[in-house]
């Protein structure tokens, strides 16, 4: 082996520079984008988000992506700091899924207008948690009815004697 055969092309070294450049410059856009729904996230929840990074990052510094994207979603190790605290609950998404924002949100809001996805999809889970409550009280009213009646049928039966004796 010659001693040429260990020299990295000059051409390698420019491309390298370039693809540098165009990845610090992409990552920086993801991590705006980032903070941008973070901060609506807590915004649309009542709440302020002061600042966030990667499990795992720097001091100072946001953290490897590579922890947080997937083609799913992205989360799962954020590290949140709020100046006022939110009391976030789940969403329901287009496609009807049901999706904790409280450690991750979906991966195609780095490029949509999640805002949408977001009061609609809050909206949907406080609606369908209230269409429970509602078919939880009218059950409950029903079974409370029905054991009304029953009492009033067994009330009937009794004579005066037996229901004072009885304290009804």
């Amino acid at each position: 082996m010659t001693e040429d055969t260990h020299k990295t092309p000059e051409t390698i070294i420019d491309e390298w520079v370039v693809q540098s450049a165009i990845l610090s410059r992409t990552t920086n856009q993801i991590e705006e984008r980032i903070d941008y729904i973070l901060k609506k996230v807590f915004e649309e929840f009542e709440g302020v988000l002061d600042h966030w990074y990667i499990d795992g990052a720097e001091a100072g510094e946001v953290g490897s992506l590579h922890k947080v994207i997937n083609v799913d979603e992205i989360g799962h190790a954020f590290c949140l700091y709020a100046r006022s605290e939110c009391s976030t609950h789940p969403i329901i998404l287009i496609d009807e899924v049901e999706w904790d924002l409280t450690s991750s949100f979906p991966t195609y809001w780095l490029h949509s207008d999640f805002e949408v996805d977001l009061t609609k999809g809050k909206k949907l889970y406080e609606d369908k948690v209230a269409a429970k409550k509602k078919t939880r009280a009218l059950s409950n009213a029903s079974r409370k009815k029905k054991t009304q009646d029953l009492i009033d049928q067994a009330r009937k039966k009794l004579t005066d004697a037996e229901a004072i004796a009885l304290g009804i």
